[in-house]
Parts: C-alpha cells; structure tokens; sequence
C-alpha cells in the first residue's frame, strides 16, 4: 500500500487568516475540515507505516516548507475525533477533552503529539517526545485565540518558508494503521510553492508515509503519498 487512492479538489485555505484544519479518518474514510465543516471525503485505506513526524517542513527539501504560522498542531492516533460538523474550539487544544456534537472524547493516551502552543517548542501529550527545532522557528505571540493571562505571550510558531520545522524522533505511535486525526490552527502567508503542516515522510519517494500540504498556487489542501496526491474537495473556507 501507499500510492494515492482518488482525487478532487477545488476550495482553498485562505491567506493570511487563521484558519482551522483537521484531517480525520474513520472506517477508511478521509475527511478535511475546514474552520469545523466537512470538506470534501475520499476511501483511503493505505497504511503508513513511516513514523518520523516533522511539522512545518519535510526535512529532506526546503521548497516544501511553511510560510506562516502553525498553532496547536494536535495529533491523535486510532480516534476520529470529529464525526461531522463540529464548532471549532476557541481555547488551546489539550490532550485531553470532553465529548460534545460531534466531537470524540480524548483521555490522554490517544493524543500522541500537542505542540506549537508554548512558550518553547514542547509536546503537551502524555508523551512528552522532544520536540527538535530544524532553522530556528520563531516561537510567536500572534494566536487564532483571544489572549488571556494564562497563554498572553505565546501560542504559535513562525515558519519562514525555507528552512524551518520541528521535528520528534521515530517511534511507532506515528504509524497509521486505522482511524486517526491530524489538526492544526494556520496562518498562511503565501500562495507560492507546496507548503507542509504535518508529514511522517522520511523521503519525496516514500509510499509508506503522507504529506499533510497546501498546494502551490490554489492552496488546496492535499495529501501526498509516493510523489502522488489526495486533493479533497475543500469548497468551504471561512474567511472572517
């Protein structure tokens, strides 16, 4: 398995606008949400063994990284955790929450990575991973949420567009065998170029891994695998 499986594509993620993004398989459906409405769907049952998580950048090419901003990239593994359309949260993710309409409840263990929401470059899962920094990303006070005491002066990371990411060391929690979600606050700052939020790729070749992107030109949101692409329809982007 790995080679991309369907495609379509035509909506956008808008630039210079937070913007939530989620990812989320359930039962080998893949669904993009975009600002909490479902955006497009597509079968897709590979498995992705590839374990190597970087956010912001693919490591092995800096043309392929992200130009803005990522906040509380949250990863969780064998959970859909939304199952339709859903209200985006208007705090700081945590590695563990309730459930609500259309939202799965987390008690922790399912969260496998939570980062780009401190005051330094962290994992906030019960997994505390060390996060590595690839290029100096800035860590930033600008935030998809209203300030308050408690996160006033941090809540997202700067990516430059060239040679920035973050990166955690190997483990299997990063394989993908079944149901999971990837989900990020971003704030995209240009259209040029293939821009990456999340990848478990070690190589531009390797089918055993995806790369979570936004495409050059449209800023579609795409998933690549073995130099292939899954673009969903994303039709619905909220631009306020």
């Amino acid at each position: 398995s790995g080679g991309a499986q369907g495609s379509a594509s035509s909506g956008t993620v808008a630039l210079n606008t937070w913007t939530h993004v989620a990812i989320v398989r359930s039962s080998g459906t893949l669904t993009y949400y975009i600002n909490g409405t479902a955006s497009g769907t597509s079968a897709q049952s590979n498995t992705w063994t590839a374990n190597t998580p970087k956010v912001g950048g693919q490591g092995w090419a800096s043309a392929y990284c992200f130009n803005g901003y990522i906040s509380n990239l949250r990863f969780v593994n064998g959970i859909a955790v939304y199952t339709g359309n859903f209200t985006v949260p208007t705090s700081p993710l945590a590695a563990t929450q309730s459930s609500g309409t259309n939202i799965a409840a987390l008690t922790g263990t399912q969260t496998t990575l939570l980062t780009s929401q401190s005051n330094r470059y962290l994992d906030n899962s019960t997994n505390s991973w060390t996060v590595s920094t690839n290029g100096s990303p800035q860590i930033s006070g600008f935030m998809p949420f209203t300030p308050n005491t408690s996160y006033s002066t941090y809540g997202s990371g700067y990516f430059d567009g060239s040679t920035m990411s973050l990166t955690v060391a190997s483990n299997s929690a990063f394989s993908l065998t079944g149901d999971f979600t990837i989900e990020a606050w971003v704030y995209l700052t240009s259209a040029s170029g293939t821009k990456t939020i999340f990848t478990n790729r070690t190589s531009y070749a390797n089918s055993t891994g995806l790369a979570w992107v936004t495409q050059s030109g449209s800023q579609a949101l795409s998933i690549y695998t073995d130099r292939k692409s899954t673009r969903l329809n994303s039709s619905h982007v909220a631009l306020s």
